[in-house]
């Protein structure tokens, strides 16, 4: 009988804290989807808000077949209205009010204001919604202030909850969201400059009975009625009560929680109830089941306490882990974010200022820019493929012999002048041991080098940057005399910058970590680089490791690849004929269906008078390709109406002999062996390479005809 009422008052125990585990965790999932569900809702009123920039001179017909074309009511339901607020003087405002066909005695505006936040697009999603259009919303001070807040912070910022405009039940509550619409290209830095760069708003009403009615329905567990309050504010007081669902009469006072959700920059506080018969029927009966079944079954029941607990333990390490992934997803989602719209946000600007820009050497200056970040931002974009090939593992090594000793001459000569504009000595010592010629993958040795100098750089302000090159010879395990020795190349870099502090280490060469989140907003970057460095370095048979320094400040990188010393590779003649007379006058047809990449190859072939015909999509080459007579065919692969592969097909079937170059986006190992074992005689990747594209052309044109392809 001790075992049985033991066992019982275990069996009371653990039930007591199984339903306490599980109600938390249908907590922490409704605080999960409430947060998502929220911010969903507030991303399409920043992708009505983009439109804007896409299009500055925006009619009602534009706003109102754009809100259309969402789908707003099914897609996002608890939306009740989608509009457009302009911050006008009070002058404007009238003139605005008589555009709109209204007059000033309706628009209601804040009499003591001569700031109006004047409504001037406004969509209905709703039959209950009230109409504002022409109405001053900066007549209220709550929204007045909202607005302010969205304005200093350019963040999407929510309203303190108010009845909705024709509402028939006072207790129906609803709010609003201002999402701020500056000048495009303004200067946002600071909170003085954003007041004087915002044009308007774009706003939206939320219902709060539609946007969080039911949420709690695919979290509800057998008969459990959750009880759900959600209080405008912090706190839960009842006054500031929003929307109620469900049982609060008989719950459990030890199953109730309170969060609170910040989502467009206001907080609501969350209250969630359980009843008292909250959980599993089995769990409530267990402790009878454990008295009546006596002192027989009590030790299994105690054994199965024991699975339960360590099955508990297991759940909530797999909730922390799960956690823990998420928030690693989230900050690397907006690292990238950062990362790519920095360099585009510049390339847009400065675009737009070239075209207005008298100055030639300015418009130069725009234009340098342009390049160097549109080049930054194709480097960002492999970081990434190259991130998703090791993911699916189908990173490819592509091995070829090259000269070593010209490669790190390329390396040394290109980062010195950026160490030396920064005021650090770079110092590059190469061994004479490292051979002249290796075998290797070039492209990636080069990649991982570069990521490991730039960081040295970028991280070091004051002091020196050192590189070393070394080759060393290292045998296996086995000590059997007929093995040889295996020659491995070593790359040290040394630099004086701030270090890494030992704790930390071990995030250096993981995905989307850096030291700590400081080092992202002083210095950049996405923490990609090391972690697909010590890849590739794997890759190539290698490693990457960072190692402790013997005496000053700084950090050491150490780079081992196993090389195969080689012979200088033989190389092709074709200085007979120079690329210039090659591709005089030739007839070349461009299949492309981008107008812009048309332009663009025009312009790259227009020194060497060359006759360019140009088709708009795959079956439009063929038809050309088989009535004019043409010396070369550049191939876009991915068209409308026939692809690439499609046109290509076509063509050989009926005997076409004119060598085609495939010139595509597609960047991938396996596009470009597909493309060269179908028969293309060349493949080039965008974004266009002018040099590599004249080179290839012309070693193409200088073969043959008709050697590229079998009979």
């Amino acid at each position: 009988m001790a075992l049985t009422l033991g066992g019982t008052y275990f069996a009371y125990q653990s039930s007591k804290l199984e339903n306490a585990g599980r109600f938390d965790r249908t907590v922490i999932n409704m605080s999960n989807a409430l947060l998502s569900r929220m911010t969903v809702y507030i991303n399409a009123l920043v992708y009505t808000r983009n439109l804007f920039e896409i299009k500055p001179s925006l009619s009602k017909e534009d706003f109102s077949a754009f809100i259309g074309g969402m789908h707003l009511p099914d897609q996002f339901p608890g939306i009740q209205s989608m509009g457009y607020v302009e911050r006008l003087t009070r002058a404007q405002a009238a003139r605005k009010l008589k555009q709109l066909g209204f007059s000033v005695e309706d628009a209601e505006l804040n009499p003591d204001s001569n700031e109006i936040d004047l409504v001037v697009f406004l969509e209905r999603l709703q039959k209950s919604s009230s109409s504002v259009l022409g109405k001053d919303l900066g007549a209220s001070p709550e929204r007045k202030s909202a607005m302010n807040k969205a304005r200093d912070s350019g963040l999407p910022v929510a309203t303190d909850r108010v009845s909705p405009l024709g509402a028939d039940n006072p207790s129906v509550f609803a709010f609003l969201v201002f999402a701020p619409r500056y000048k495009l290209g303004a200067d946002l830095s600071t909170v003085e400059a954003r007041r004087k760069a915002l044009l308007g708003f774009v706003y939206s009403g939320f219902r709060a009975e539609n946007l969080f009615g039911k949420i709690a329905d695919g979290l509800r567990l057998q008969n459990s009625n959750l009880g759900i309050r959600i209080y405008d504010g912090v706190g839960t007081d009842p006054s500031r009560l929003m929307f109620t669902e469900g049982n609060f009469e008989d719950i459990d006072p030890n199953l109730t929680r309170a969060f609170e959700l910040n989502a467009a920059n206001h907080i609501w506080t969350v209250e969630v109830a359980a009843p008292r018969d909250f959980g599993l029927a089995y769990l409530r009966w267990s402790p009878l089941f454990v008295l009546a079944l006596g002192t027989a079954l009590s030790f299994a029941v105690m054994v199965s306490l024991v699975k339960s607990d360590r099955l508990a333990h297991k759940l909530e390490a797999a909730r922390l882990e799960a956690d823990k992934a998420n928030q690693a997803k989230s900050q690397f989602l907006a690292n990238m974010s950062h990362e790519i719209r920095t360099p585009l946000g510049v390339i847009i600007g400065f675009a737009e200022s070239a075209l207005s820009e008298k100055d030639q050497d300015k418009r130069d200056s725009y234009l340098k820019t342009i390049l160097r970040n549109g080049t930054e931002l194709n480097r960002i974009i492999g970081d990434i493929l190259d991130l998703s090939k090791i993911e699916a593992k189908t990173l490819l090594i592509e091995k070829s012999t090259f000269s070593l000793r010209k490669l790190n001459d390329e390396i040394r000569d290109s980062w010195q002048p950026l160490a030396k504009d920064k005021g650090l000595q770079f110092r590059f010592y190469q061994s004479q041991a490292v051979p002249e010629f290796v075998e290797s993958d070039k492209t990636r040795i080069q990649q991982i080098l570069v990521n490991l100098i730039s960081n040295a750089i970028k991280f070091t302000s004051k002091g020196s940057i050192e590189v070393r090159a070394d080759l060393i010879e290292n045998r296996r395990v086995s000590d059997s005399p007929s093995e040889r020795p295996r020659q491995f190349l070593v790359y040290t870099v040394d630099d004086t910058g701030i270090g890494i502090r030992e704790e930390n280490r071990s995030k250096l060469f993981k995905y989307f970590s850096q030291e700590d989140s400081s080092i992202t907003r002083k210095f950049g970057g996405n923490g990609l680089g090391l972690a697909i460095s010590r890849e590739l370095a794997h890759a190539l048979g290698g490693e990457l490791s960072l190692e402790s320094k013997a005496l000053g400040p700084g950090s050491r990188f150490v780079l081992t690849i196993p090389v195969v010393a080689a012979s200088a590779p033989v190389k092709q003649n074709f200085t007979a004929v120079p690329n210039d007379m090659t591709l005089f006058y030739k007839n070349i047809l461009l299949v492309e269906d981008s107008p812009d990449n048309q332009f663009l190859v025009s312009l790259i072939l227009k020194k060497y008078n060359v006759n360019l015909t140009v088709a708009n999509n795959g079956q439009e080459g063929v038809d050309k390709a088989l009535i004019h007579d043409y010396d070369l065919v550049l191939m876009d692969i991915q068209m409308p109406v026939l692809d690439g592969y499609g046109a290509f097909k076509k063509l050989k079937e009926v005997g076409y002999r004119v060598p085609i170059v495939a010139l595509t986006a597609h960047a991938l190992k396996d596009e470009k062996e597909k493309a060269l074992n179908m028969g293309f005689a060349a493949y080039l990747t965008k974004p266009i390479d002018r040099d590599e594209l004249s080179k290839v052309a012309a070693q193409i044109l200088r073969k043959e005809r008709g050697s590229f392809y079998e009979s």
